[in-house]
């Protein structure tokens, strides 16, 4: 495997992606991120309180951010950013897949603010290590992966590991305002959990946008015994980070798309579309865009005074284009070798659509659940969905497009350059590095597959007969200031107030289970279960026209049913034969979703969209499982204390 990226040629960045370089845009450009900078004082660490009416966040007359601009950030090379690209094969890093004997992998992390360059331009970047991706986190099942989170940026943050069960271990799920407080700056954070479950998952920040920026990396989890291995043998694997990306820093976006109340271009849901994506943080994205906004329209204003005012407040289309050199993701492997490729989509609004030209590839496994082989050209994998594929290298030995192509159906506008398929080099062994495919054909020249389909386990495990039934629904909607945010039932979530995380409000409320099960903490959704030895199933309808990927913290569900319209029956005859098992899956528009768990896992466990835009503008709910059992953890005095710290500060 090549430890470097070959250089984009002229030509390919020309068909890949046409240059647009206006100096009133890019000033323009500037301006805006200013003005949002001082308006909300973004750092890069950034978790804006969700209070739904202001930010509380500090700013100085200059534009620095808490103390810190831009200006004095590391600026570190694409070359250190991606650091040695030869990690993502397993052969490299020399791992022992056993279940013989378990032991301590510790880490040591520091998350910091960079500026580098990981496409075209130059952009503020959250890295772990110096690296974004951050390191592999490698363990087999049993094994205690213990990581230390130094935190040297200028705001809170917090890590979860996406996926993990963590029985017993709720408080290091790792998710800010739910399962603990934030890191302060300055601050650390021991994780220190046990790998009760296993397969293909990621990590990421779990505080605001901050993974947009970086702040993610791959975990890979092993079982001696897994079916996806033994029952398909292969030379070696290569682990694939697949996500879309963005140039603008994620948090200005933010206060742009809340700010403004109706959408990021001023139509109510639009999200902030990426400029580009990322193949194991390698990207081919030359330019940022925002589009003109002119907040005019009297039912849509923020402000309840005069809302016959036409005037509004008008932000100009932008759109600046860097001209640093691009590189495609290399991977050399060896002819007539069969690879299983670890696919995870660690973006934050699209689909990846993964491919590679002249060959196949059959899916084996999917949210670390071993399944029954499924052959195809492409691969759908929705945000923090991922997918085990094996790939034979039987084609004449040559170099092949590795792509990865942003579904466009969460994509509500379209910006000036976008770059759709980001692209890297298959190339098998022997074939000189500076040696590409013959062309780059255009976007619409790709396929694509369902991204609904319905996976049969290889471990066959039938469903429980469920003992309850939950319902919920959501959607999005003004509220009385005008703003537009997402609802859970009526609910939408916000961070609790500083120095709370909900884990200890169901410590205080414990005794009075009647509190929780007004289905509330603080003004939040939250579902109780009292049952140790009960099956739940969730019905979940959506009101919204976009699909929706969600995941549920602390379990691997039984999927019961999915499709359009909505649900509103008993779940009780459902299917019960070896349903599907995932932690992400997507719910279609108008349509609706039923999962199954068991209700036996204590903690207070998030239920959200993953599309980082919808968490934060509200899309979030609480399972909490046995609250009794929750009052009687003995979380470790130092993830309190992080409360203590928060209640003292403003973040």
């Amino acid at each position: 495997m090549s430890n470097s990226s070959h250089k984009e040629t002229e030509e390919n960045a020309t068909k890949a992606a046409p240059r647009r370089r206006r100096l009133g845009w890019l000033l323009a450009l500037v301006a805006v991120v200013v003005v949002l900078a001082i308006a909300l004082g973004v750092g890069l660490g950034v978790g804006l309180k969700h209070k739904h009416n202001s930010s509380d966040s500090k700013a100085t007359a200059n534009g620095t951010t808490n103390g810190t601009s831009t200006a004095d950030l590391a600026v570190i090379s694409r070359a250190d950013l991606l650091g040695d690209q030869s990690r993502y094969l397993l052969s490299n890093r020399n791992f022992e897949i056993t279940n013989a004997t378990t032991q301590v992998r510790e880490y040591n992390w520091t998350i910091s603010e960079v500026l580098s360059t990981p496409g075209a331009m130059q952009k503020p970047m959250l890295v772990i290590n110096g690296q974004s991706p951050g390191p592999i986190v490698e363990a087999n099942l049993g094994d205690q992966i213990v990581v230390h989170v130094y935190n040297n940026m200028t705001n809170q943050t917090s890590m979860h590991w996406h996926g993990m069960h963590l029985k017993g271990q709720n408080w290091m799920d790792g998710t800010y305002s739910i399962t603990q407080c934030g890191i302060p700056p300055g601050g650390m954070m021991t994780y220190n959990w046990t790998v009760q479950n296993t397969g293909t998952t990621w990590y990421h920040a779990h505080m605001g946008v901050q993974y947009t920026n970086g702040a993610y990396g791959a975990l890979i989890l092993h079982d001696a015994n897994e079916t996806a291995m033994l029952s398909h043998p292969y030379s070696d694997d290569v682990t694939l980070l697949l996500n879309d990306m963005y140039n603008t820093q994620a948090e200005a976006l933010l206060w742009r798309m809340q700010a403004i109340g109706t959408g990021i271009d001023g139509q109510p849901g639009d999200e902030p579309a990426p400029d580009g994506a990322m193949i194991n943080g390698v990207s081919q994205a030359r330019c940022a865009y925002l589009p003109a906004s002119n907040l005019v329209i009297p039912e849509r204003k923020r402000s309840l005074v005069d809302r016959s005012d036409t005037t509004g407040t008008y932000y100009p289309e932008t759109n600046y284009c860097g001209n640093e050199t691009t590189e495609y993701y290399n991977l050399t492997l060896v002819g007539n070798s069969t690879y299983r490729l670890r696919l995870i989509n660690s973006g934050t609004l699209a689909n990846t659509i993964f491919s590679i030209d002249n060959h196949n590839l059959t899916i084996i496994e999917v949210d670390g659940t071993s399944v029954e082989p499924v052959t195809t050209g492409s691969v759908n994998l929705a945000v923090a969905q991922r997918a085990s594929v094996l790939v034979t290298l039987d084609q004449e030995p040559g170099a092949y497009w590795i792509r990865n192509v942003l579904g466009d159906d969460q994509i509500i506008y379209t910006p000036t350059d976008l770059n759709l398929t980001t692209l890297g080099v298959l190339r098998y062994s022997g074939i000189n590095e500076s040696v590409l495919p013959a062309d780059v054909p255009a976007d619409d020249n790709m396929t694509e597959t369902d991204p609904f389909y319905r996976f049969v386990p290889a471990d066959a495990m039938d469903a429980p007969a469920p003992t309850v039934q939950q319902t919920v629904q959501f959607n999005s909607q003004y509220v009385a200031d005008n703003a537009r945010w997402m609802f859970f039932n009526s609910s939408s979530w916000q961070p609790l107030s500083s120095g709370e995380a909900s884990i200890f409000l169901v410590d205080d409320y414990a005794s009075n289970v009647t509190a929780l099960e007004s289905n509330t903490i603080g003004s939040q959704l939250n579902i109780v279960n009292t049952n140790a030895s009960g099956v739940m199933d969730l019905v979940i309808n959506n009101l919204d026209d976009g699909n929706h990927p969600f995941h549920l913290h602390g379990y691997t569900f039984w999927v019961m049913a999915q499709g359009d319209g909505h649900f509103y029956g008993d779940t009780s005859s459902l299917n019960v034969t070896n349903p599907m098992r995932r932690d992400t899956t997507t719910i279609s528009e108008r349509g609706y979703l039923i999962i199954r768990f068991l209700t036996d896992n204590p903690g207070v466990w998030a239920f959200h969209c993953h599309i980082g835009w919808h968490m934060e503008n509200g899309l979030l709910m609480t399972i909490t499982n046995l609250p009794e059992q929750v009052a009687a953890f003995d979380v470790p005095s130092a993830i309190k204390d992080l409360c203590t710290v928060d209640s003292k500060k403003r973040r």
